[in-house]
C-alpha cells in the first residue's frame, strides 16, 4: 500500500509529522522502518551503532517500532523506495500543473485512492488487497498521540533549578552545576543528564514561575522561593530596610 505526502523541506518536525500521518493512514505501525540516512533521522549512519536524531528516536520508542537505516553506499537497500518515488513522479506529477498547494494535495489524495487499487506491475495484485492480508502484523497505534519537543541545553543552578522561557524547574540536587538537556513540549518539560531522565514537570503557562519538587533537595537545603524558610528570610530583610520616609 502506498502513501505519499507533499512537503517542501526536510526539517525534523516535517519528517516526524510525515511518519505520524502515515501511521494514521495505515491504521498501525510497521514493526521495522527502513529509512535513508537523512539528517532529520540519522545523525551518524554507523552500521553497528547508528546515532539517531533525538526526536526521531523518541518517536520510534513511542510507537514501539525498530529503526533500520540503509547502509551507506548500498543503493540496493533502498531500491523499492526509489522506484516508488519514480512512480509518483511519472504517474501523478508528469504533465500536471496546480494553482495552489491545497489543490495539489486534494489531487494527490484522489490519485492515491486509485493508485492503491491498480494491478501492481511486480506483484500482479492490488496493493490494497495485499495490505489487507498483512495489516494484522502492524503494531497497534498508542492511545496517546506523539507530541514533538524542542531541545535546549541548560546548566543546573545552585538553587537546583534550570531556566527555560523565563520559568524555573527543579532538578535533583546532585546535578547542580551540570549541563542538562531539556525536552520542551506544549505540555511537558523533561530534563535529562547524560541521556538519563532526571526530572519531569508540567510546563508553566506564565513567566517567572517556580515549579519545584521538594524531594529534589537535601533535607537541610530546602531554600528557594515558595519554601517557608526562604520566604521568611526575605520578609525579615525587607522589614529591616525600613520605610521610604526614613
Amino acid at each position: 500500500l502506498d502513501y505519499y505526502k507533499i512537503v517542501f523541506d526536510q526539517k525534523v518536525d516535517t519528517w516526524i509529522n510525515c511518519h505520524i500521518n502515515a501511521f494514521k493512514f495505515f491504521g498501525g505501525v510497521a514493526q521495522v522502518i527502513k529509512l535513508d540516512n537523512l539528517k532529520s533521522g540519522v545523525l551518524d549512519a554507523n552500521f553497528y551503532e547508528p546515532i539517531y536524531q533525538k526526536e526521531y528516536k523518541r518517536l520510534a520508542q513511542h510507537y514501539g517500532c525498530l529503526l533500520s537505516p540503509c547502509r551507506p553506499f548500498k543503493p540496493q537497500e533502498k531500491g523499492k523506495v526509489e522506484s516508488g518515488i519514480k512512480y509518483v513522479k511519472g504517474n501523478f506529477f508528469a504533465g500536471r500543473e496546480f494553482q495552489s498547494n491545497q489543490e495539489m494535495n486534494r489531487a494527490l489524495a484522489q490519485w492515491l485512492c486509485s493508485a492503491n487499487e491498480r494491478i501492481h506491475g511486480t506483484t500482479k495484485s492490488k496493493p490494497s488487497e495485499l495490505f489487507a492480508e498483512e495489516a494484522g502484523r502492524l503494531i497497534t497505534l498508542p492511545l496517546e498521540p506523539f507530541t514533538t519537543s524542542t531541545w535546549h541545553i541548560r546548566k543546573v543552578a545552585r538553587d537546583c533549578h534550570i531556566t527555560v522561557d523565563n520559568n524555573y524547574y527543579s532538578v535533583p540536587a546532585k546535578y547542580v552545576t551540570k549541563d542538562a538537556m531539556v525536552s520542551l513540549s506544549s505540555q511537558i518539560v523533561k530534563i535529562y543528564v547524560e541521556e538519563e531522565i532526571v526530572a519531569t514537570h508540567a510546563r508553566s503557562k506564565g513567566q517567572g514561575i517556580f515549579t519545584t519538587n521538594s524531594s529534589h533537595y537535601a533535607k537541610n537545603k530546602i531554600y528557594c522561593p515558595g519554601f517557608a524558610d526562604y520566604d521568611e528570610k526575605c520578609q525579615e530583610k525587607m522589614s529591616s530596610m525600613g520605610s521610604k520616609d526614613r
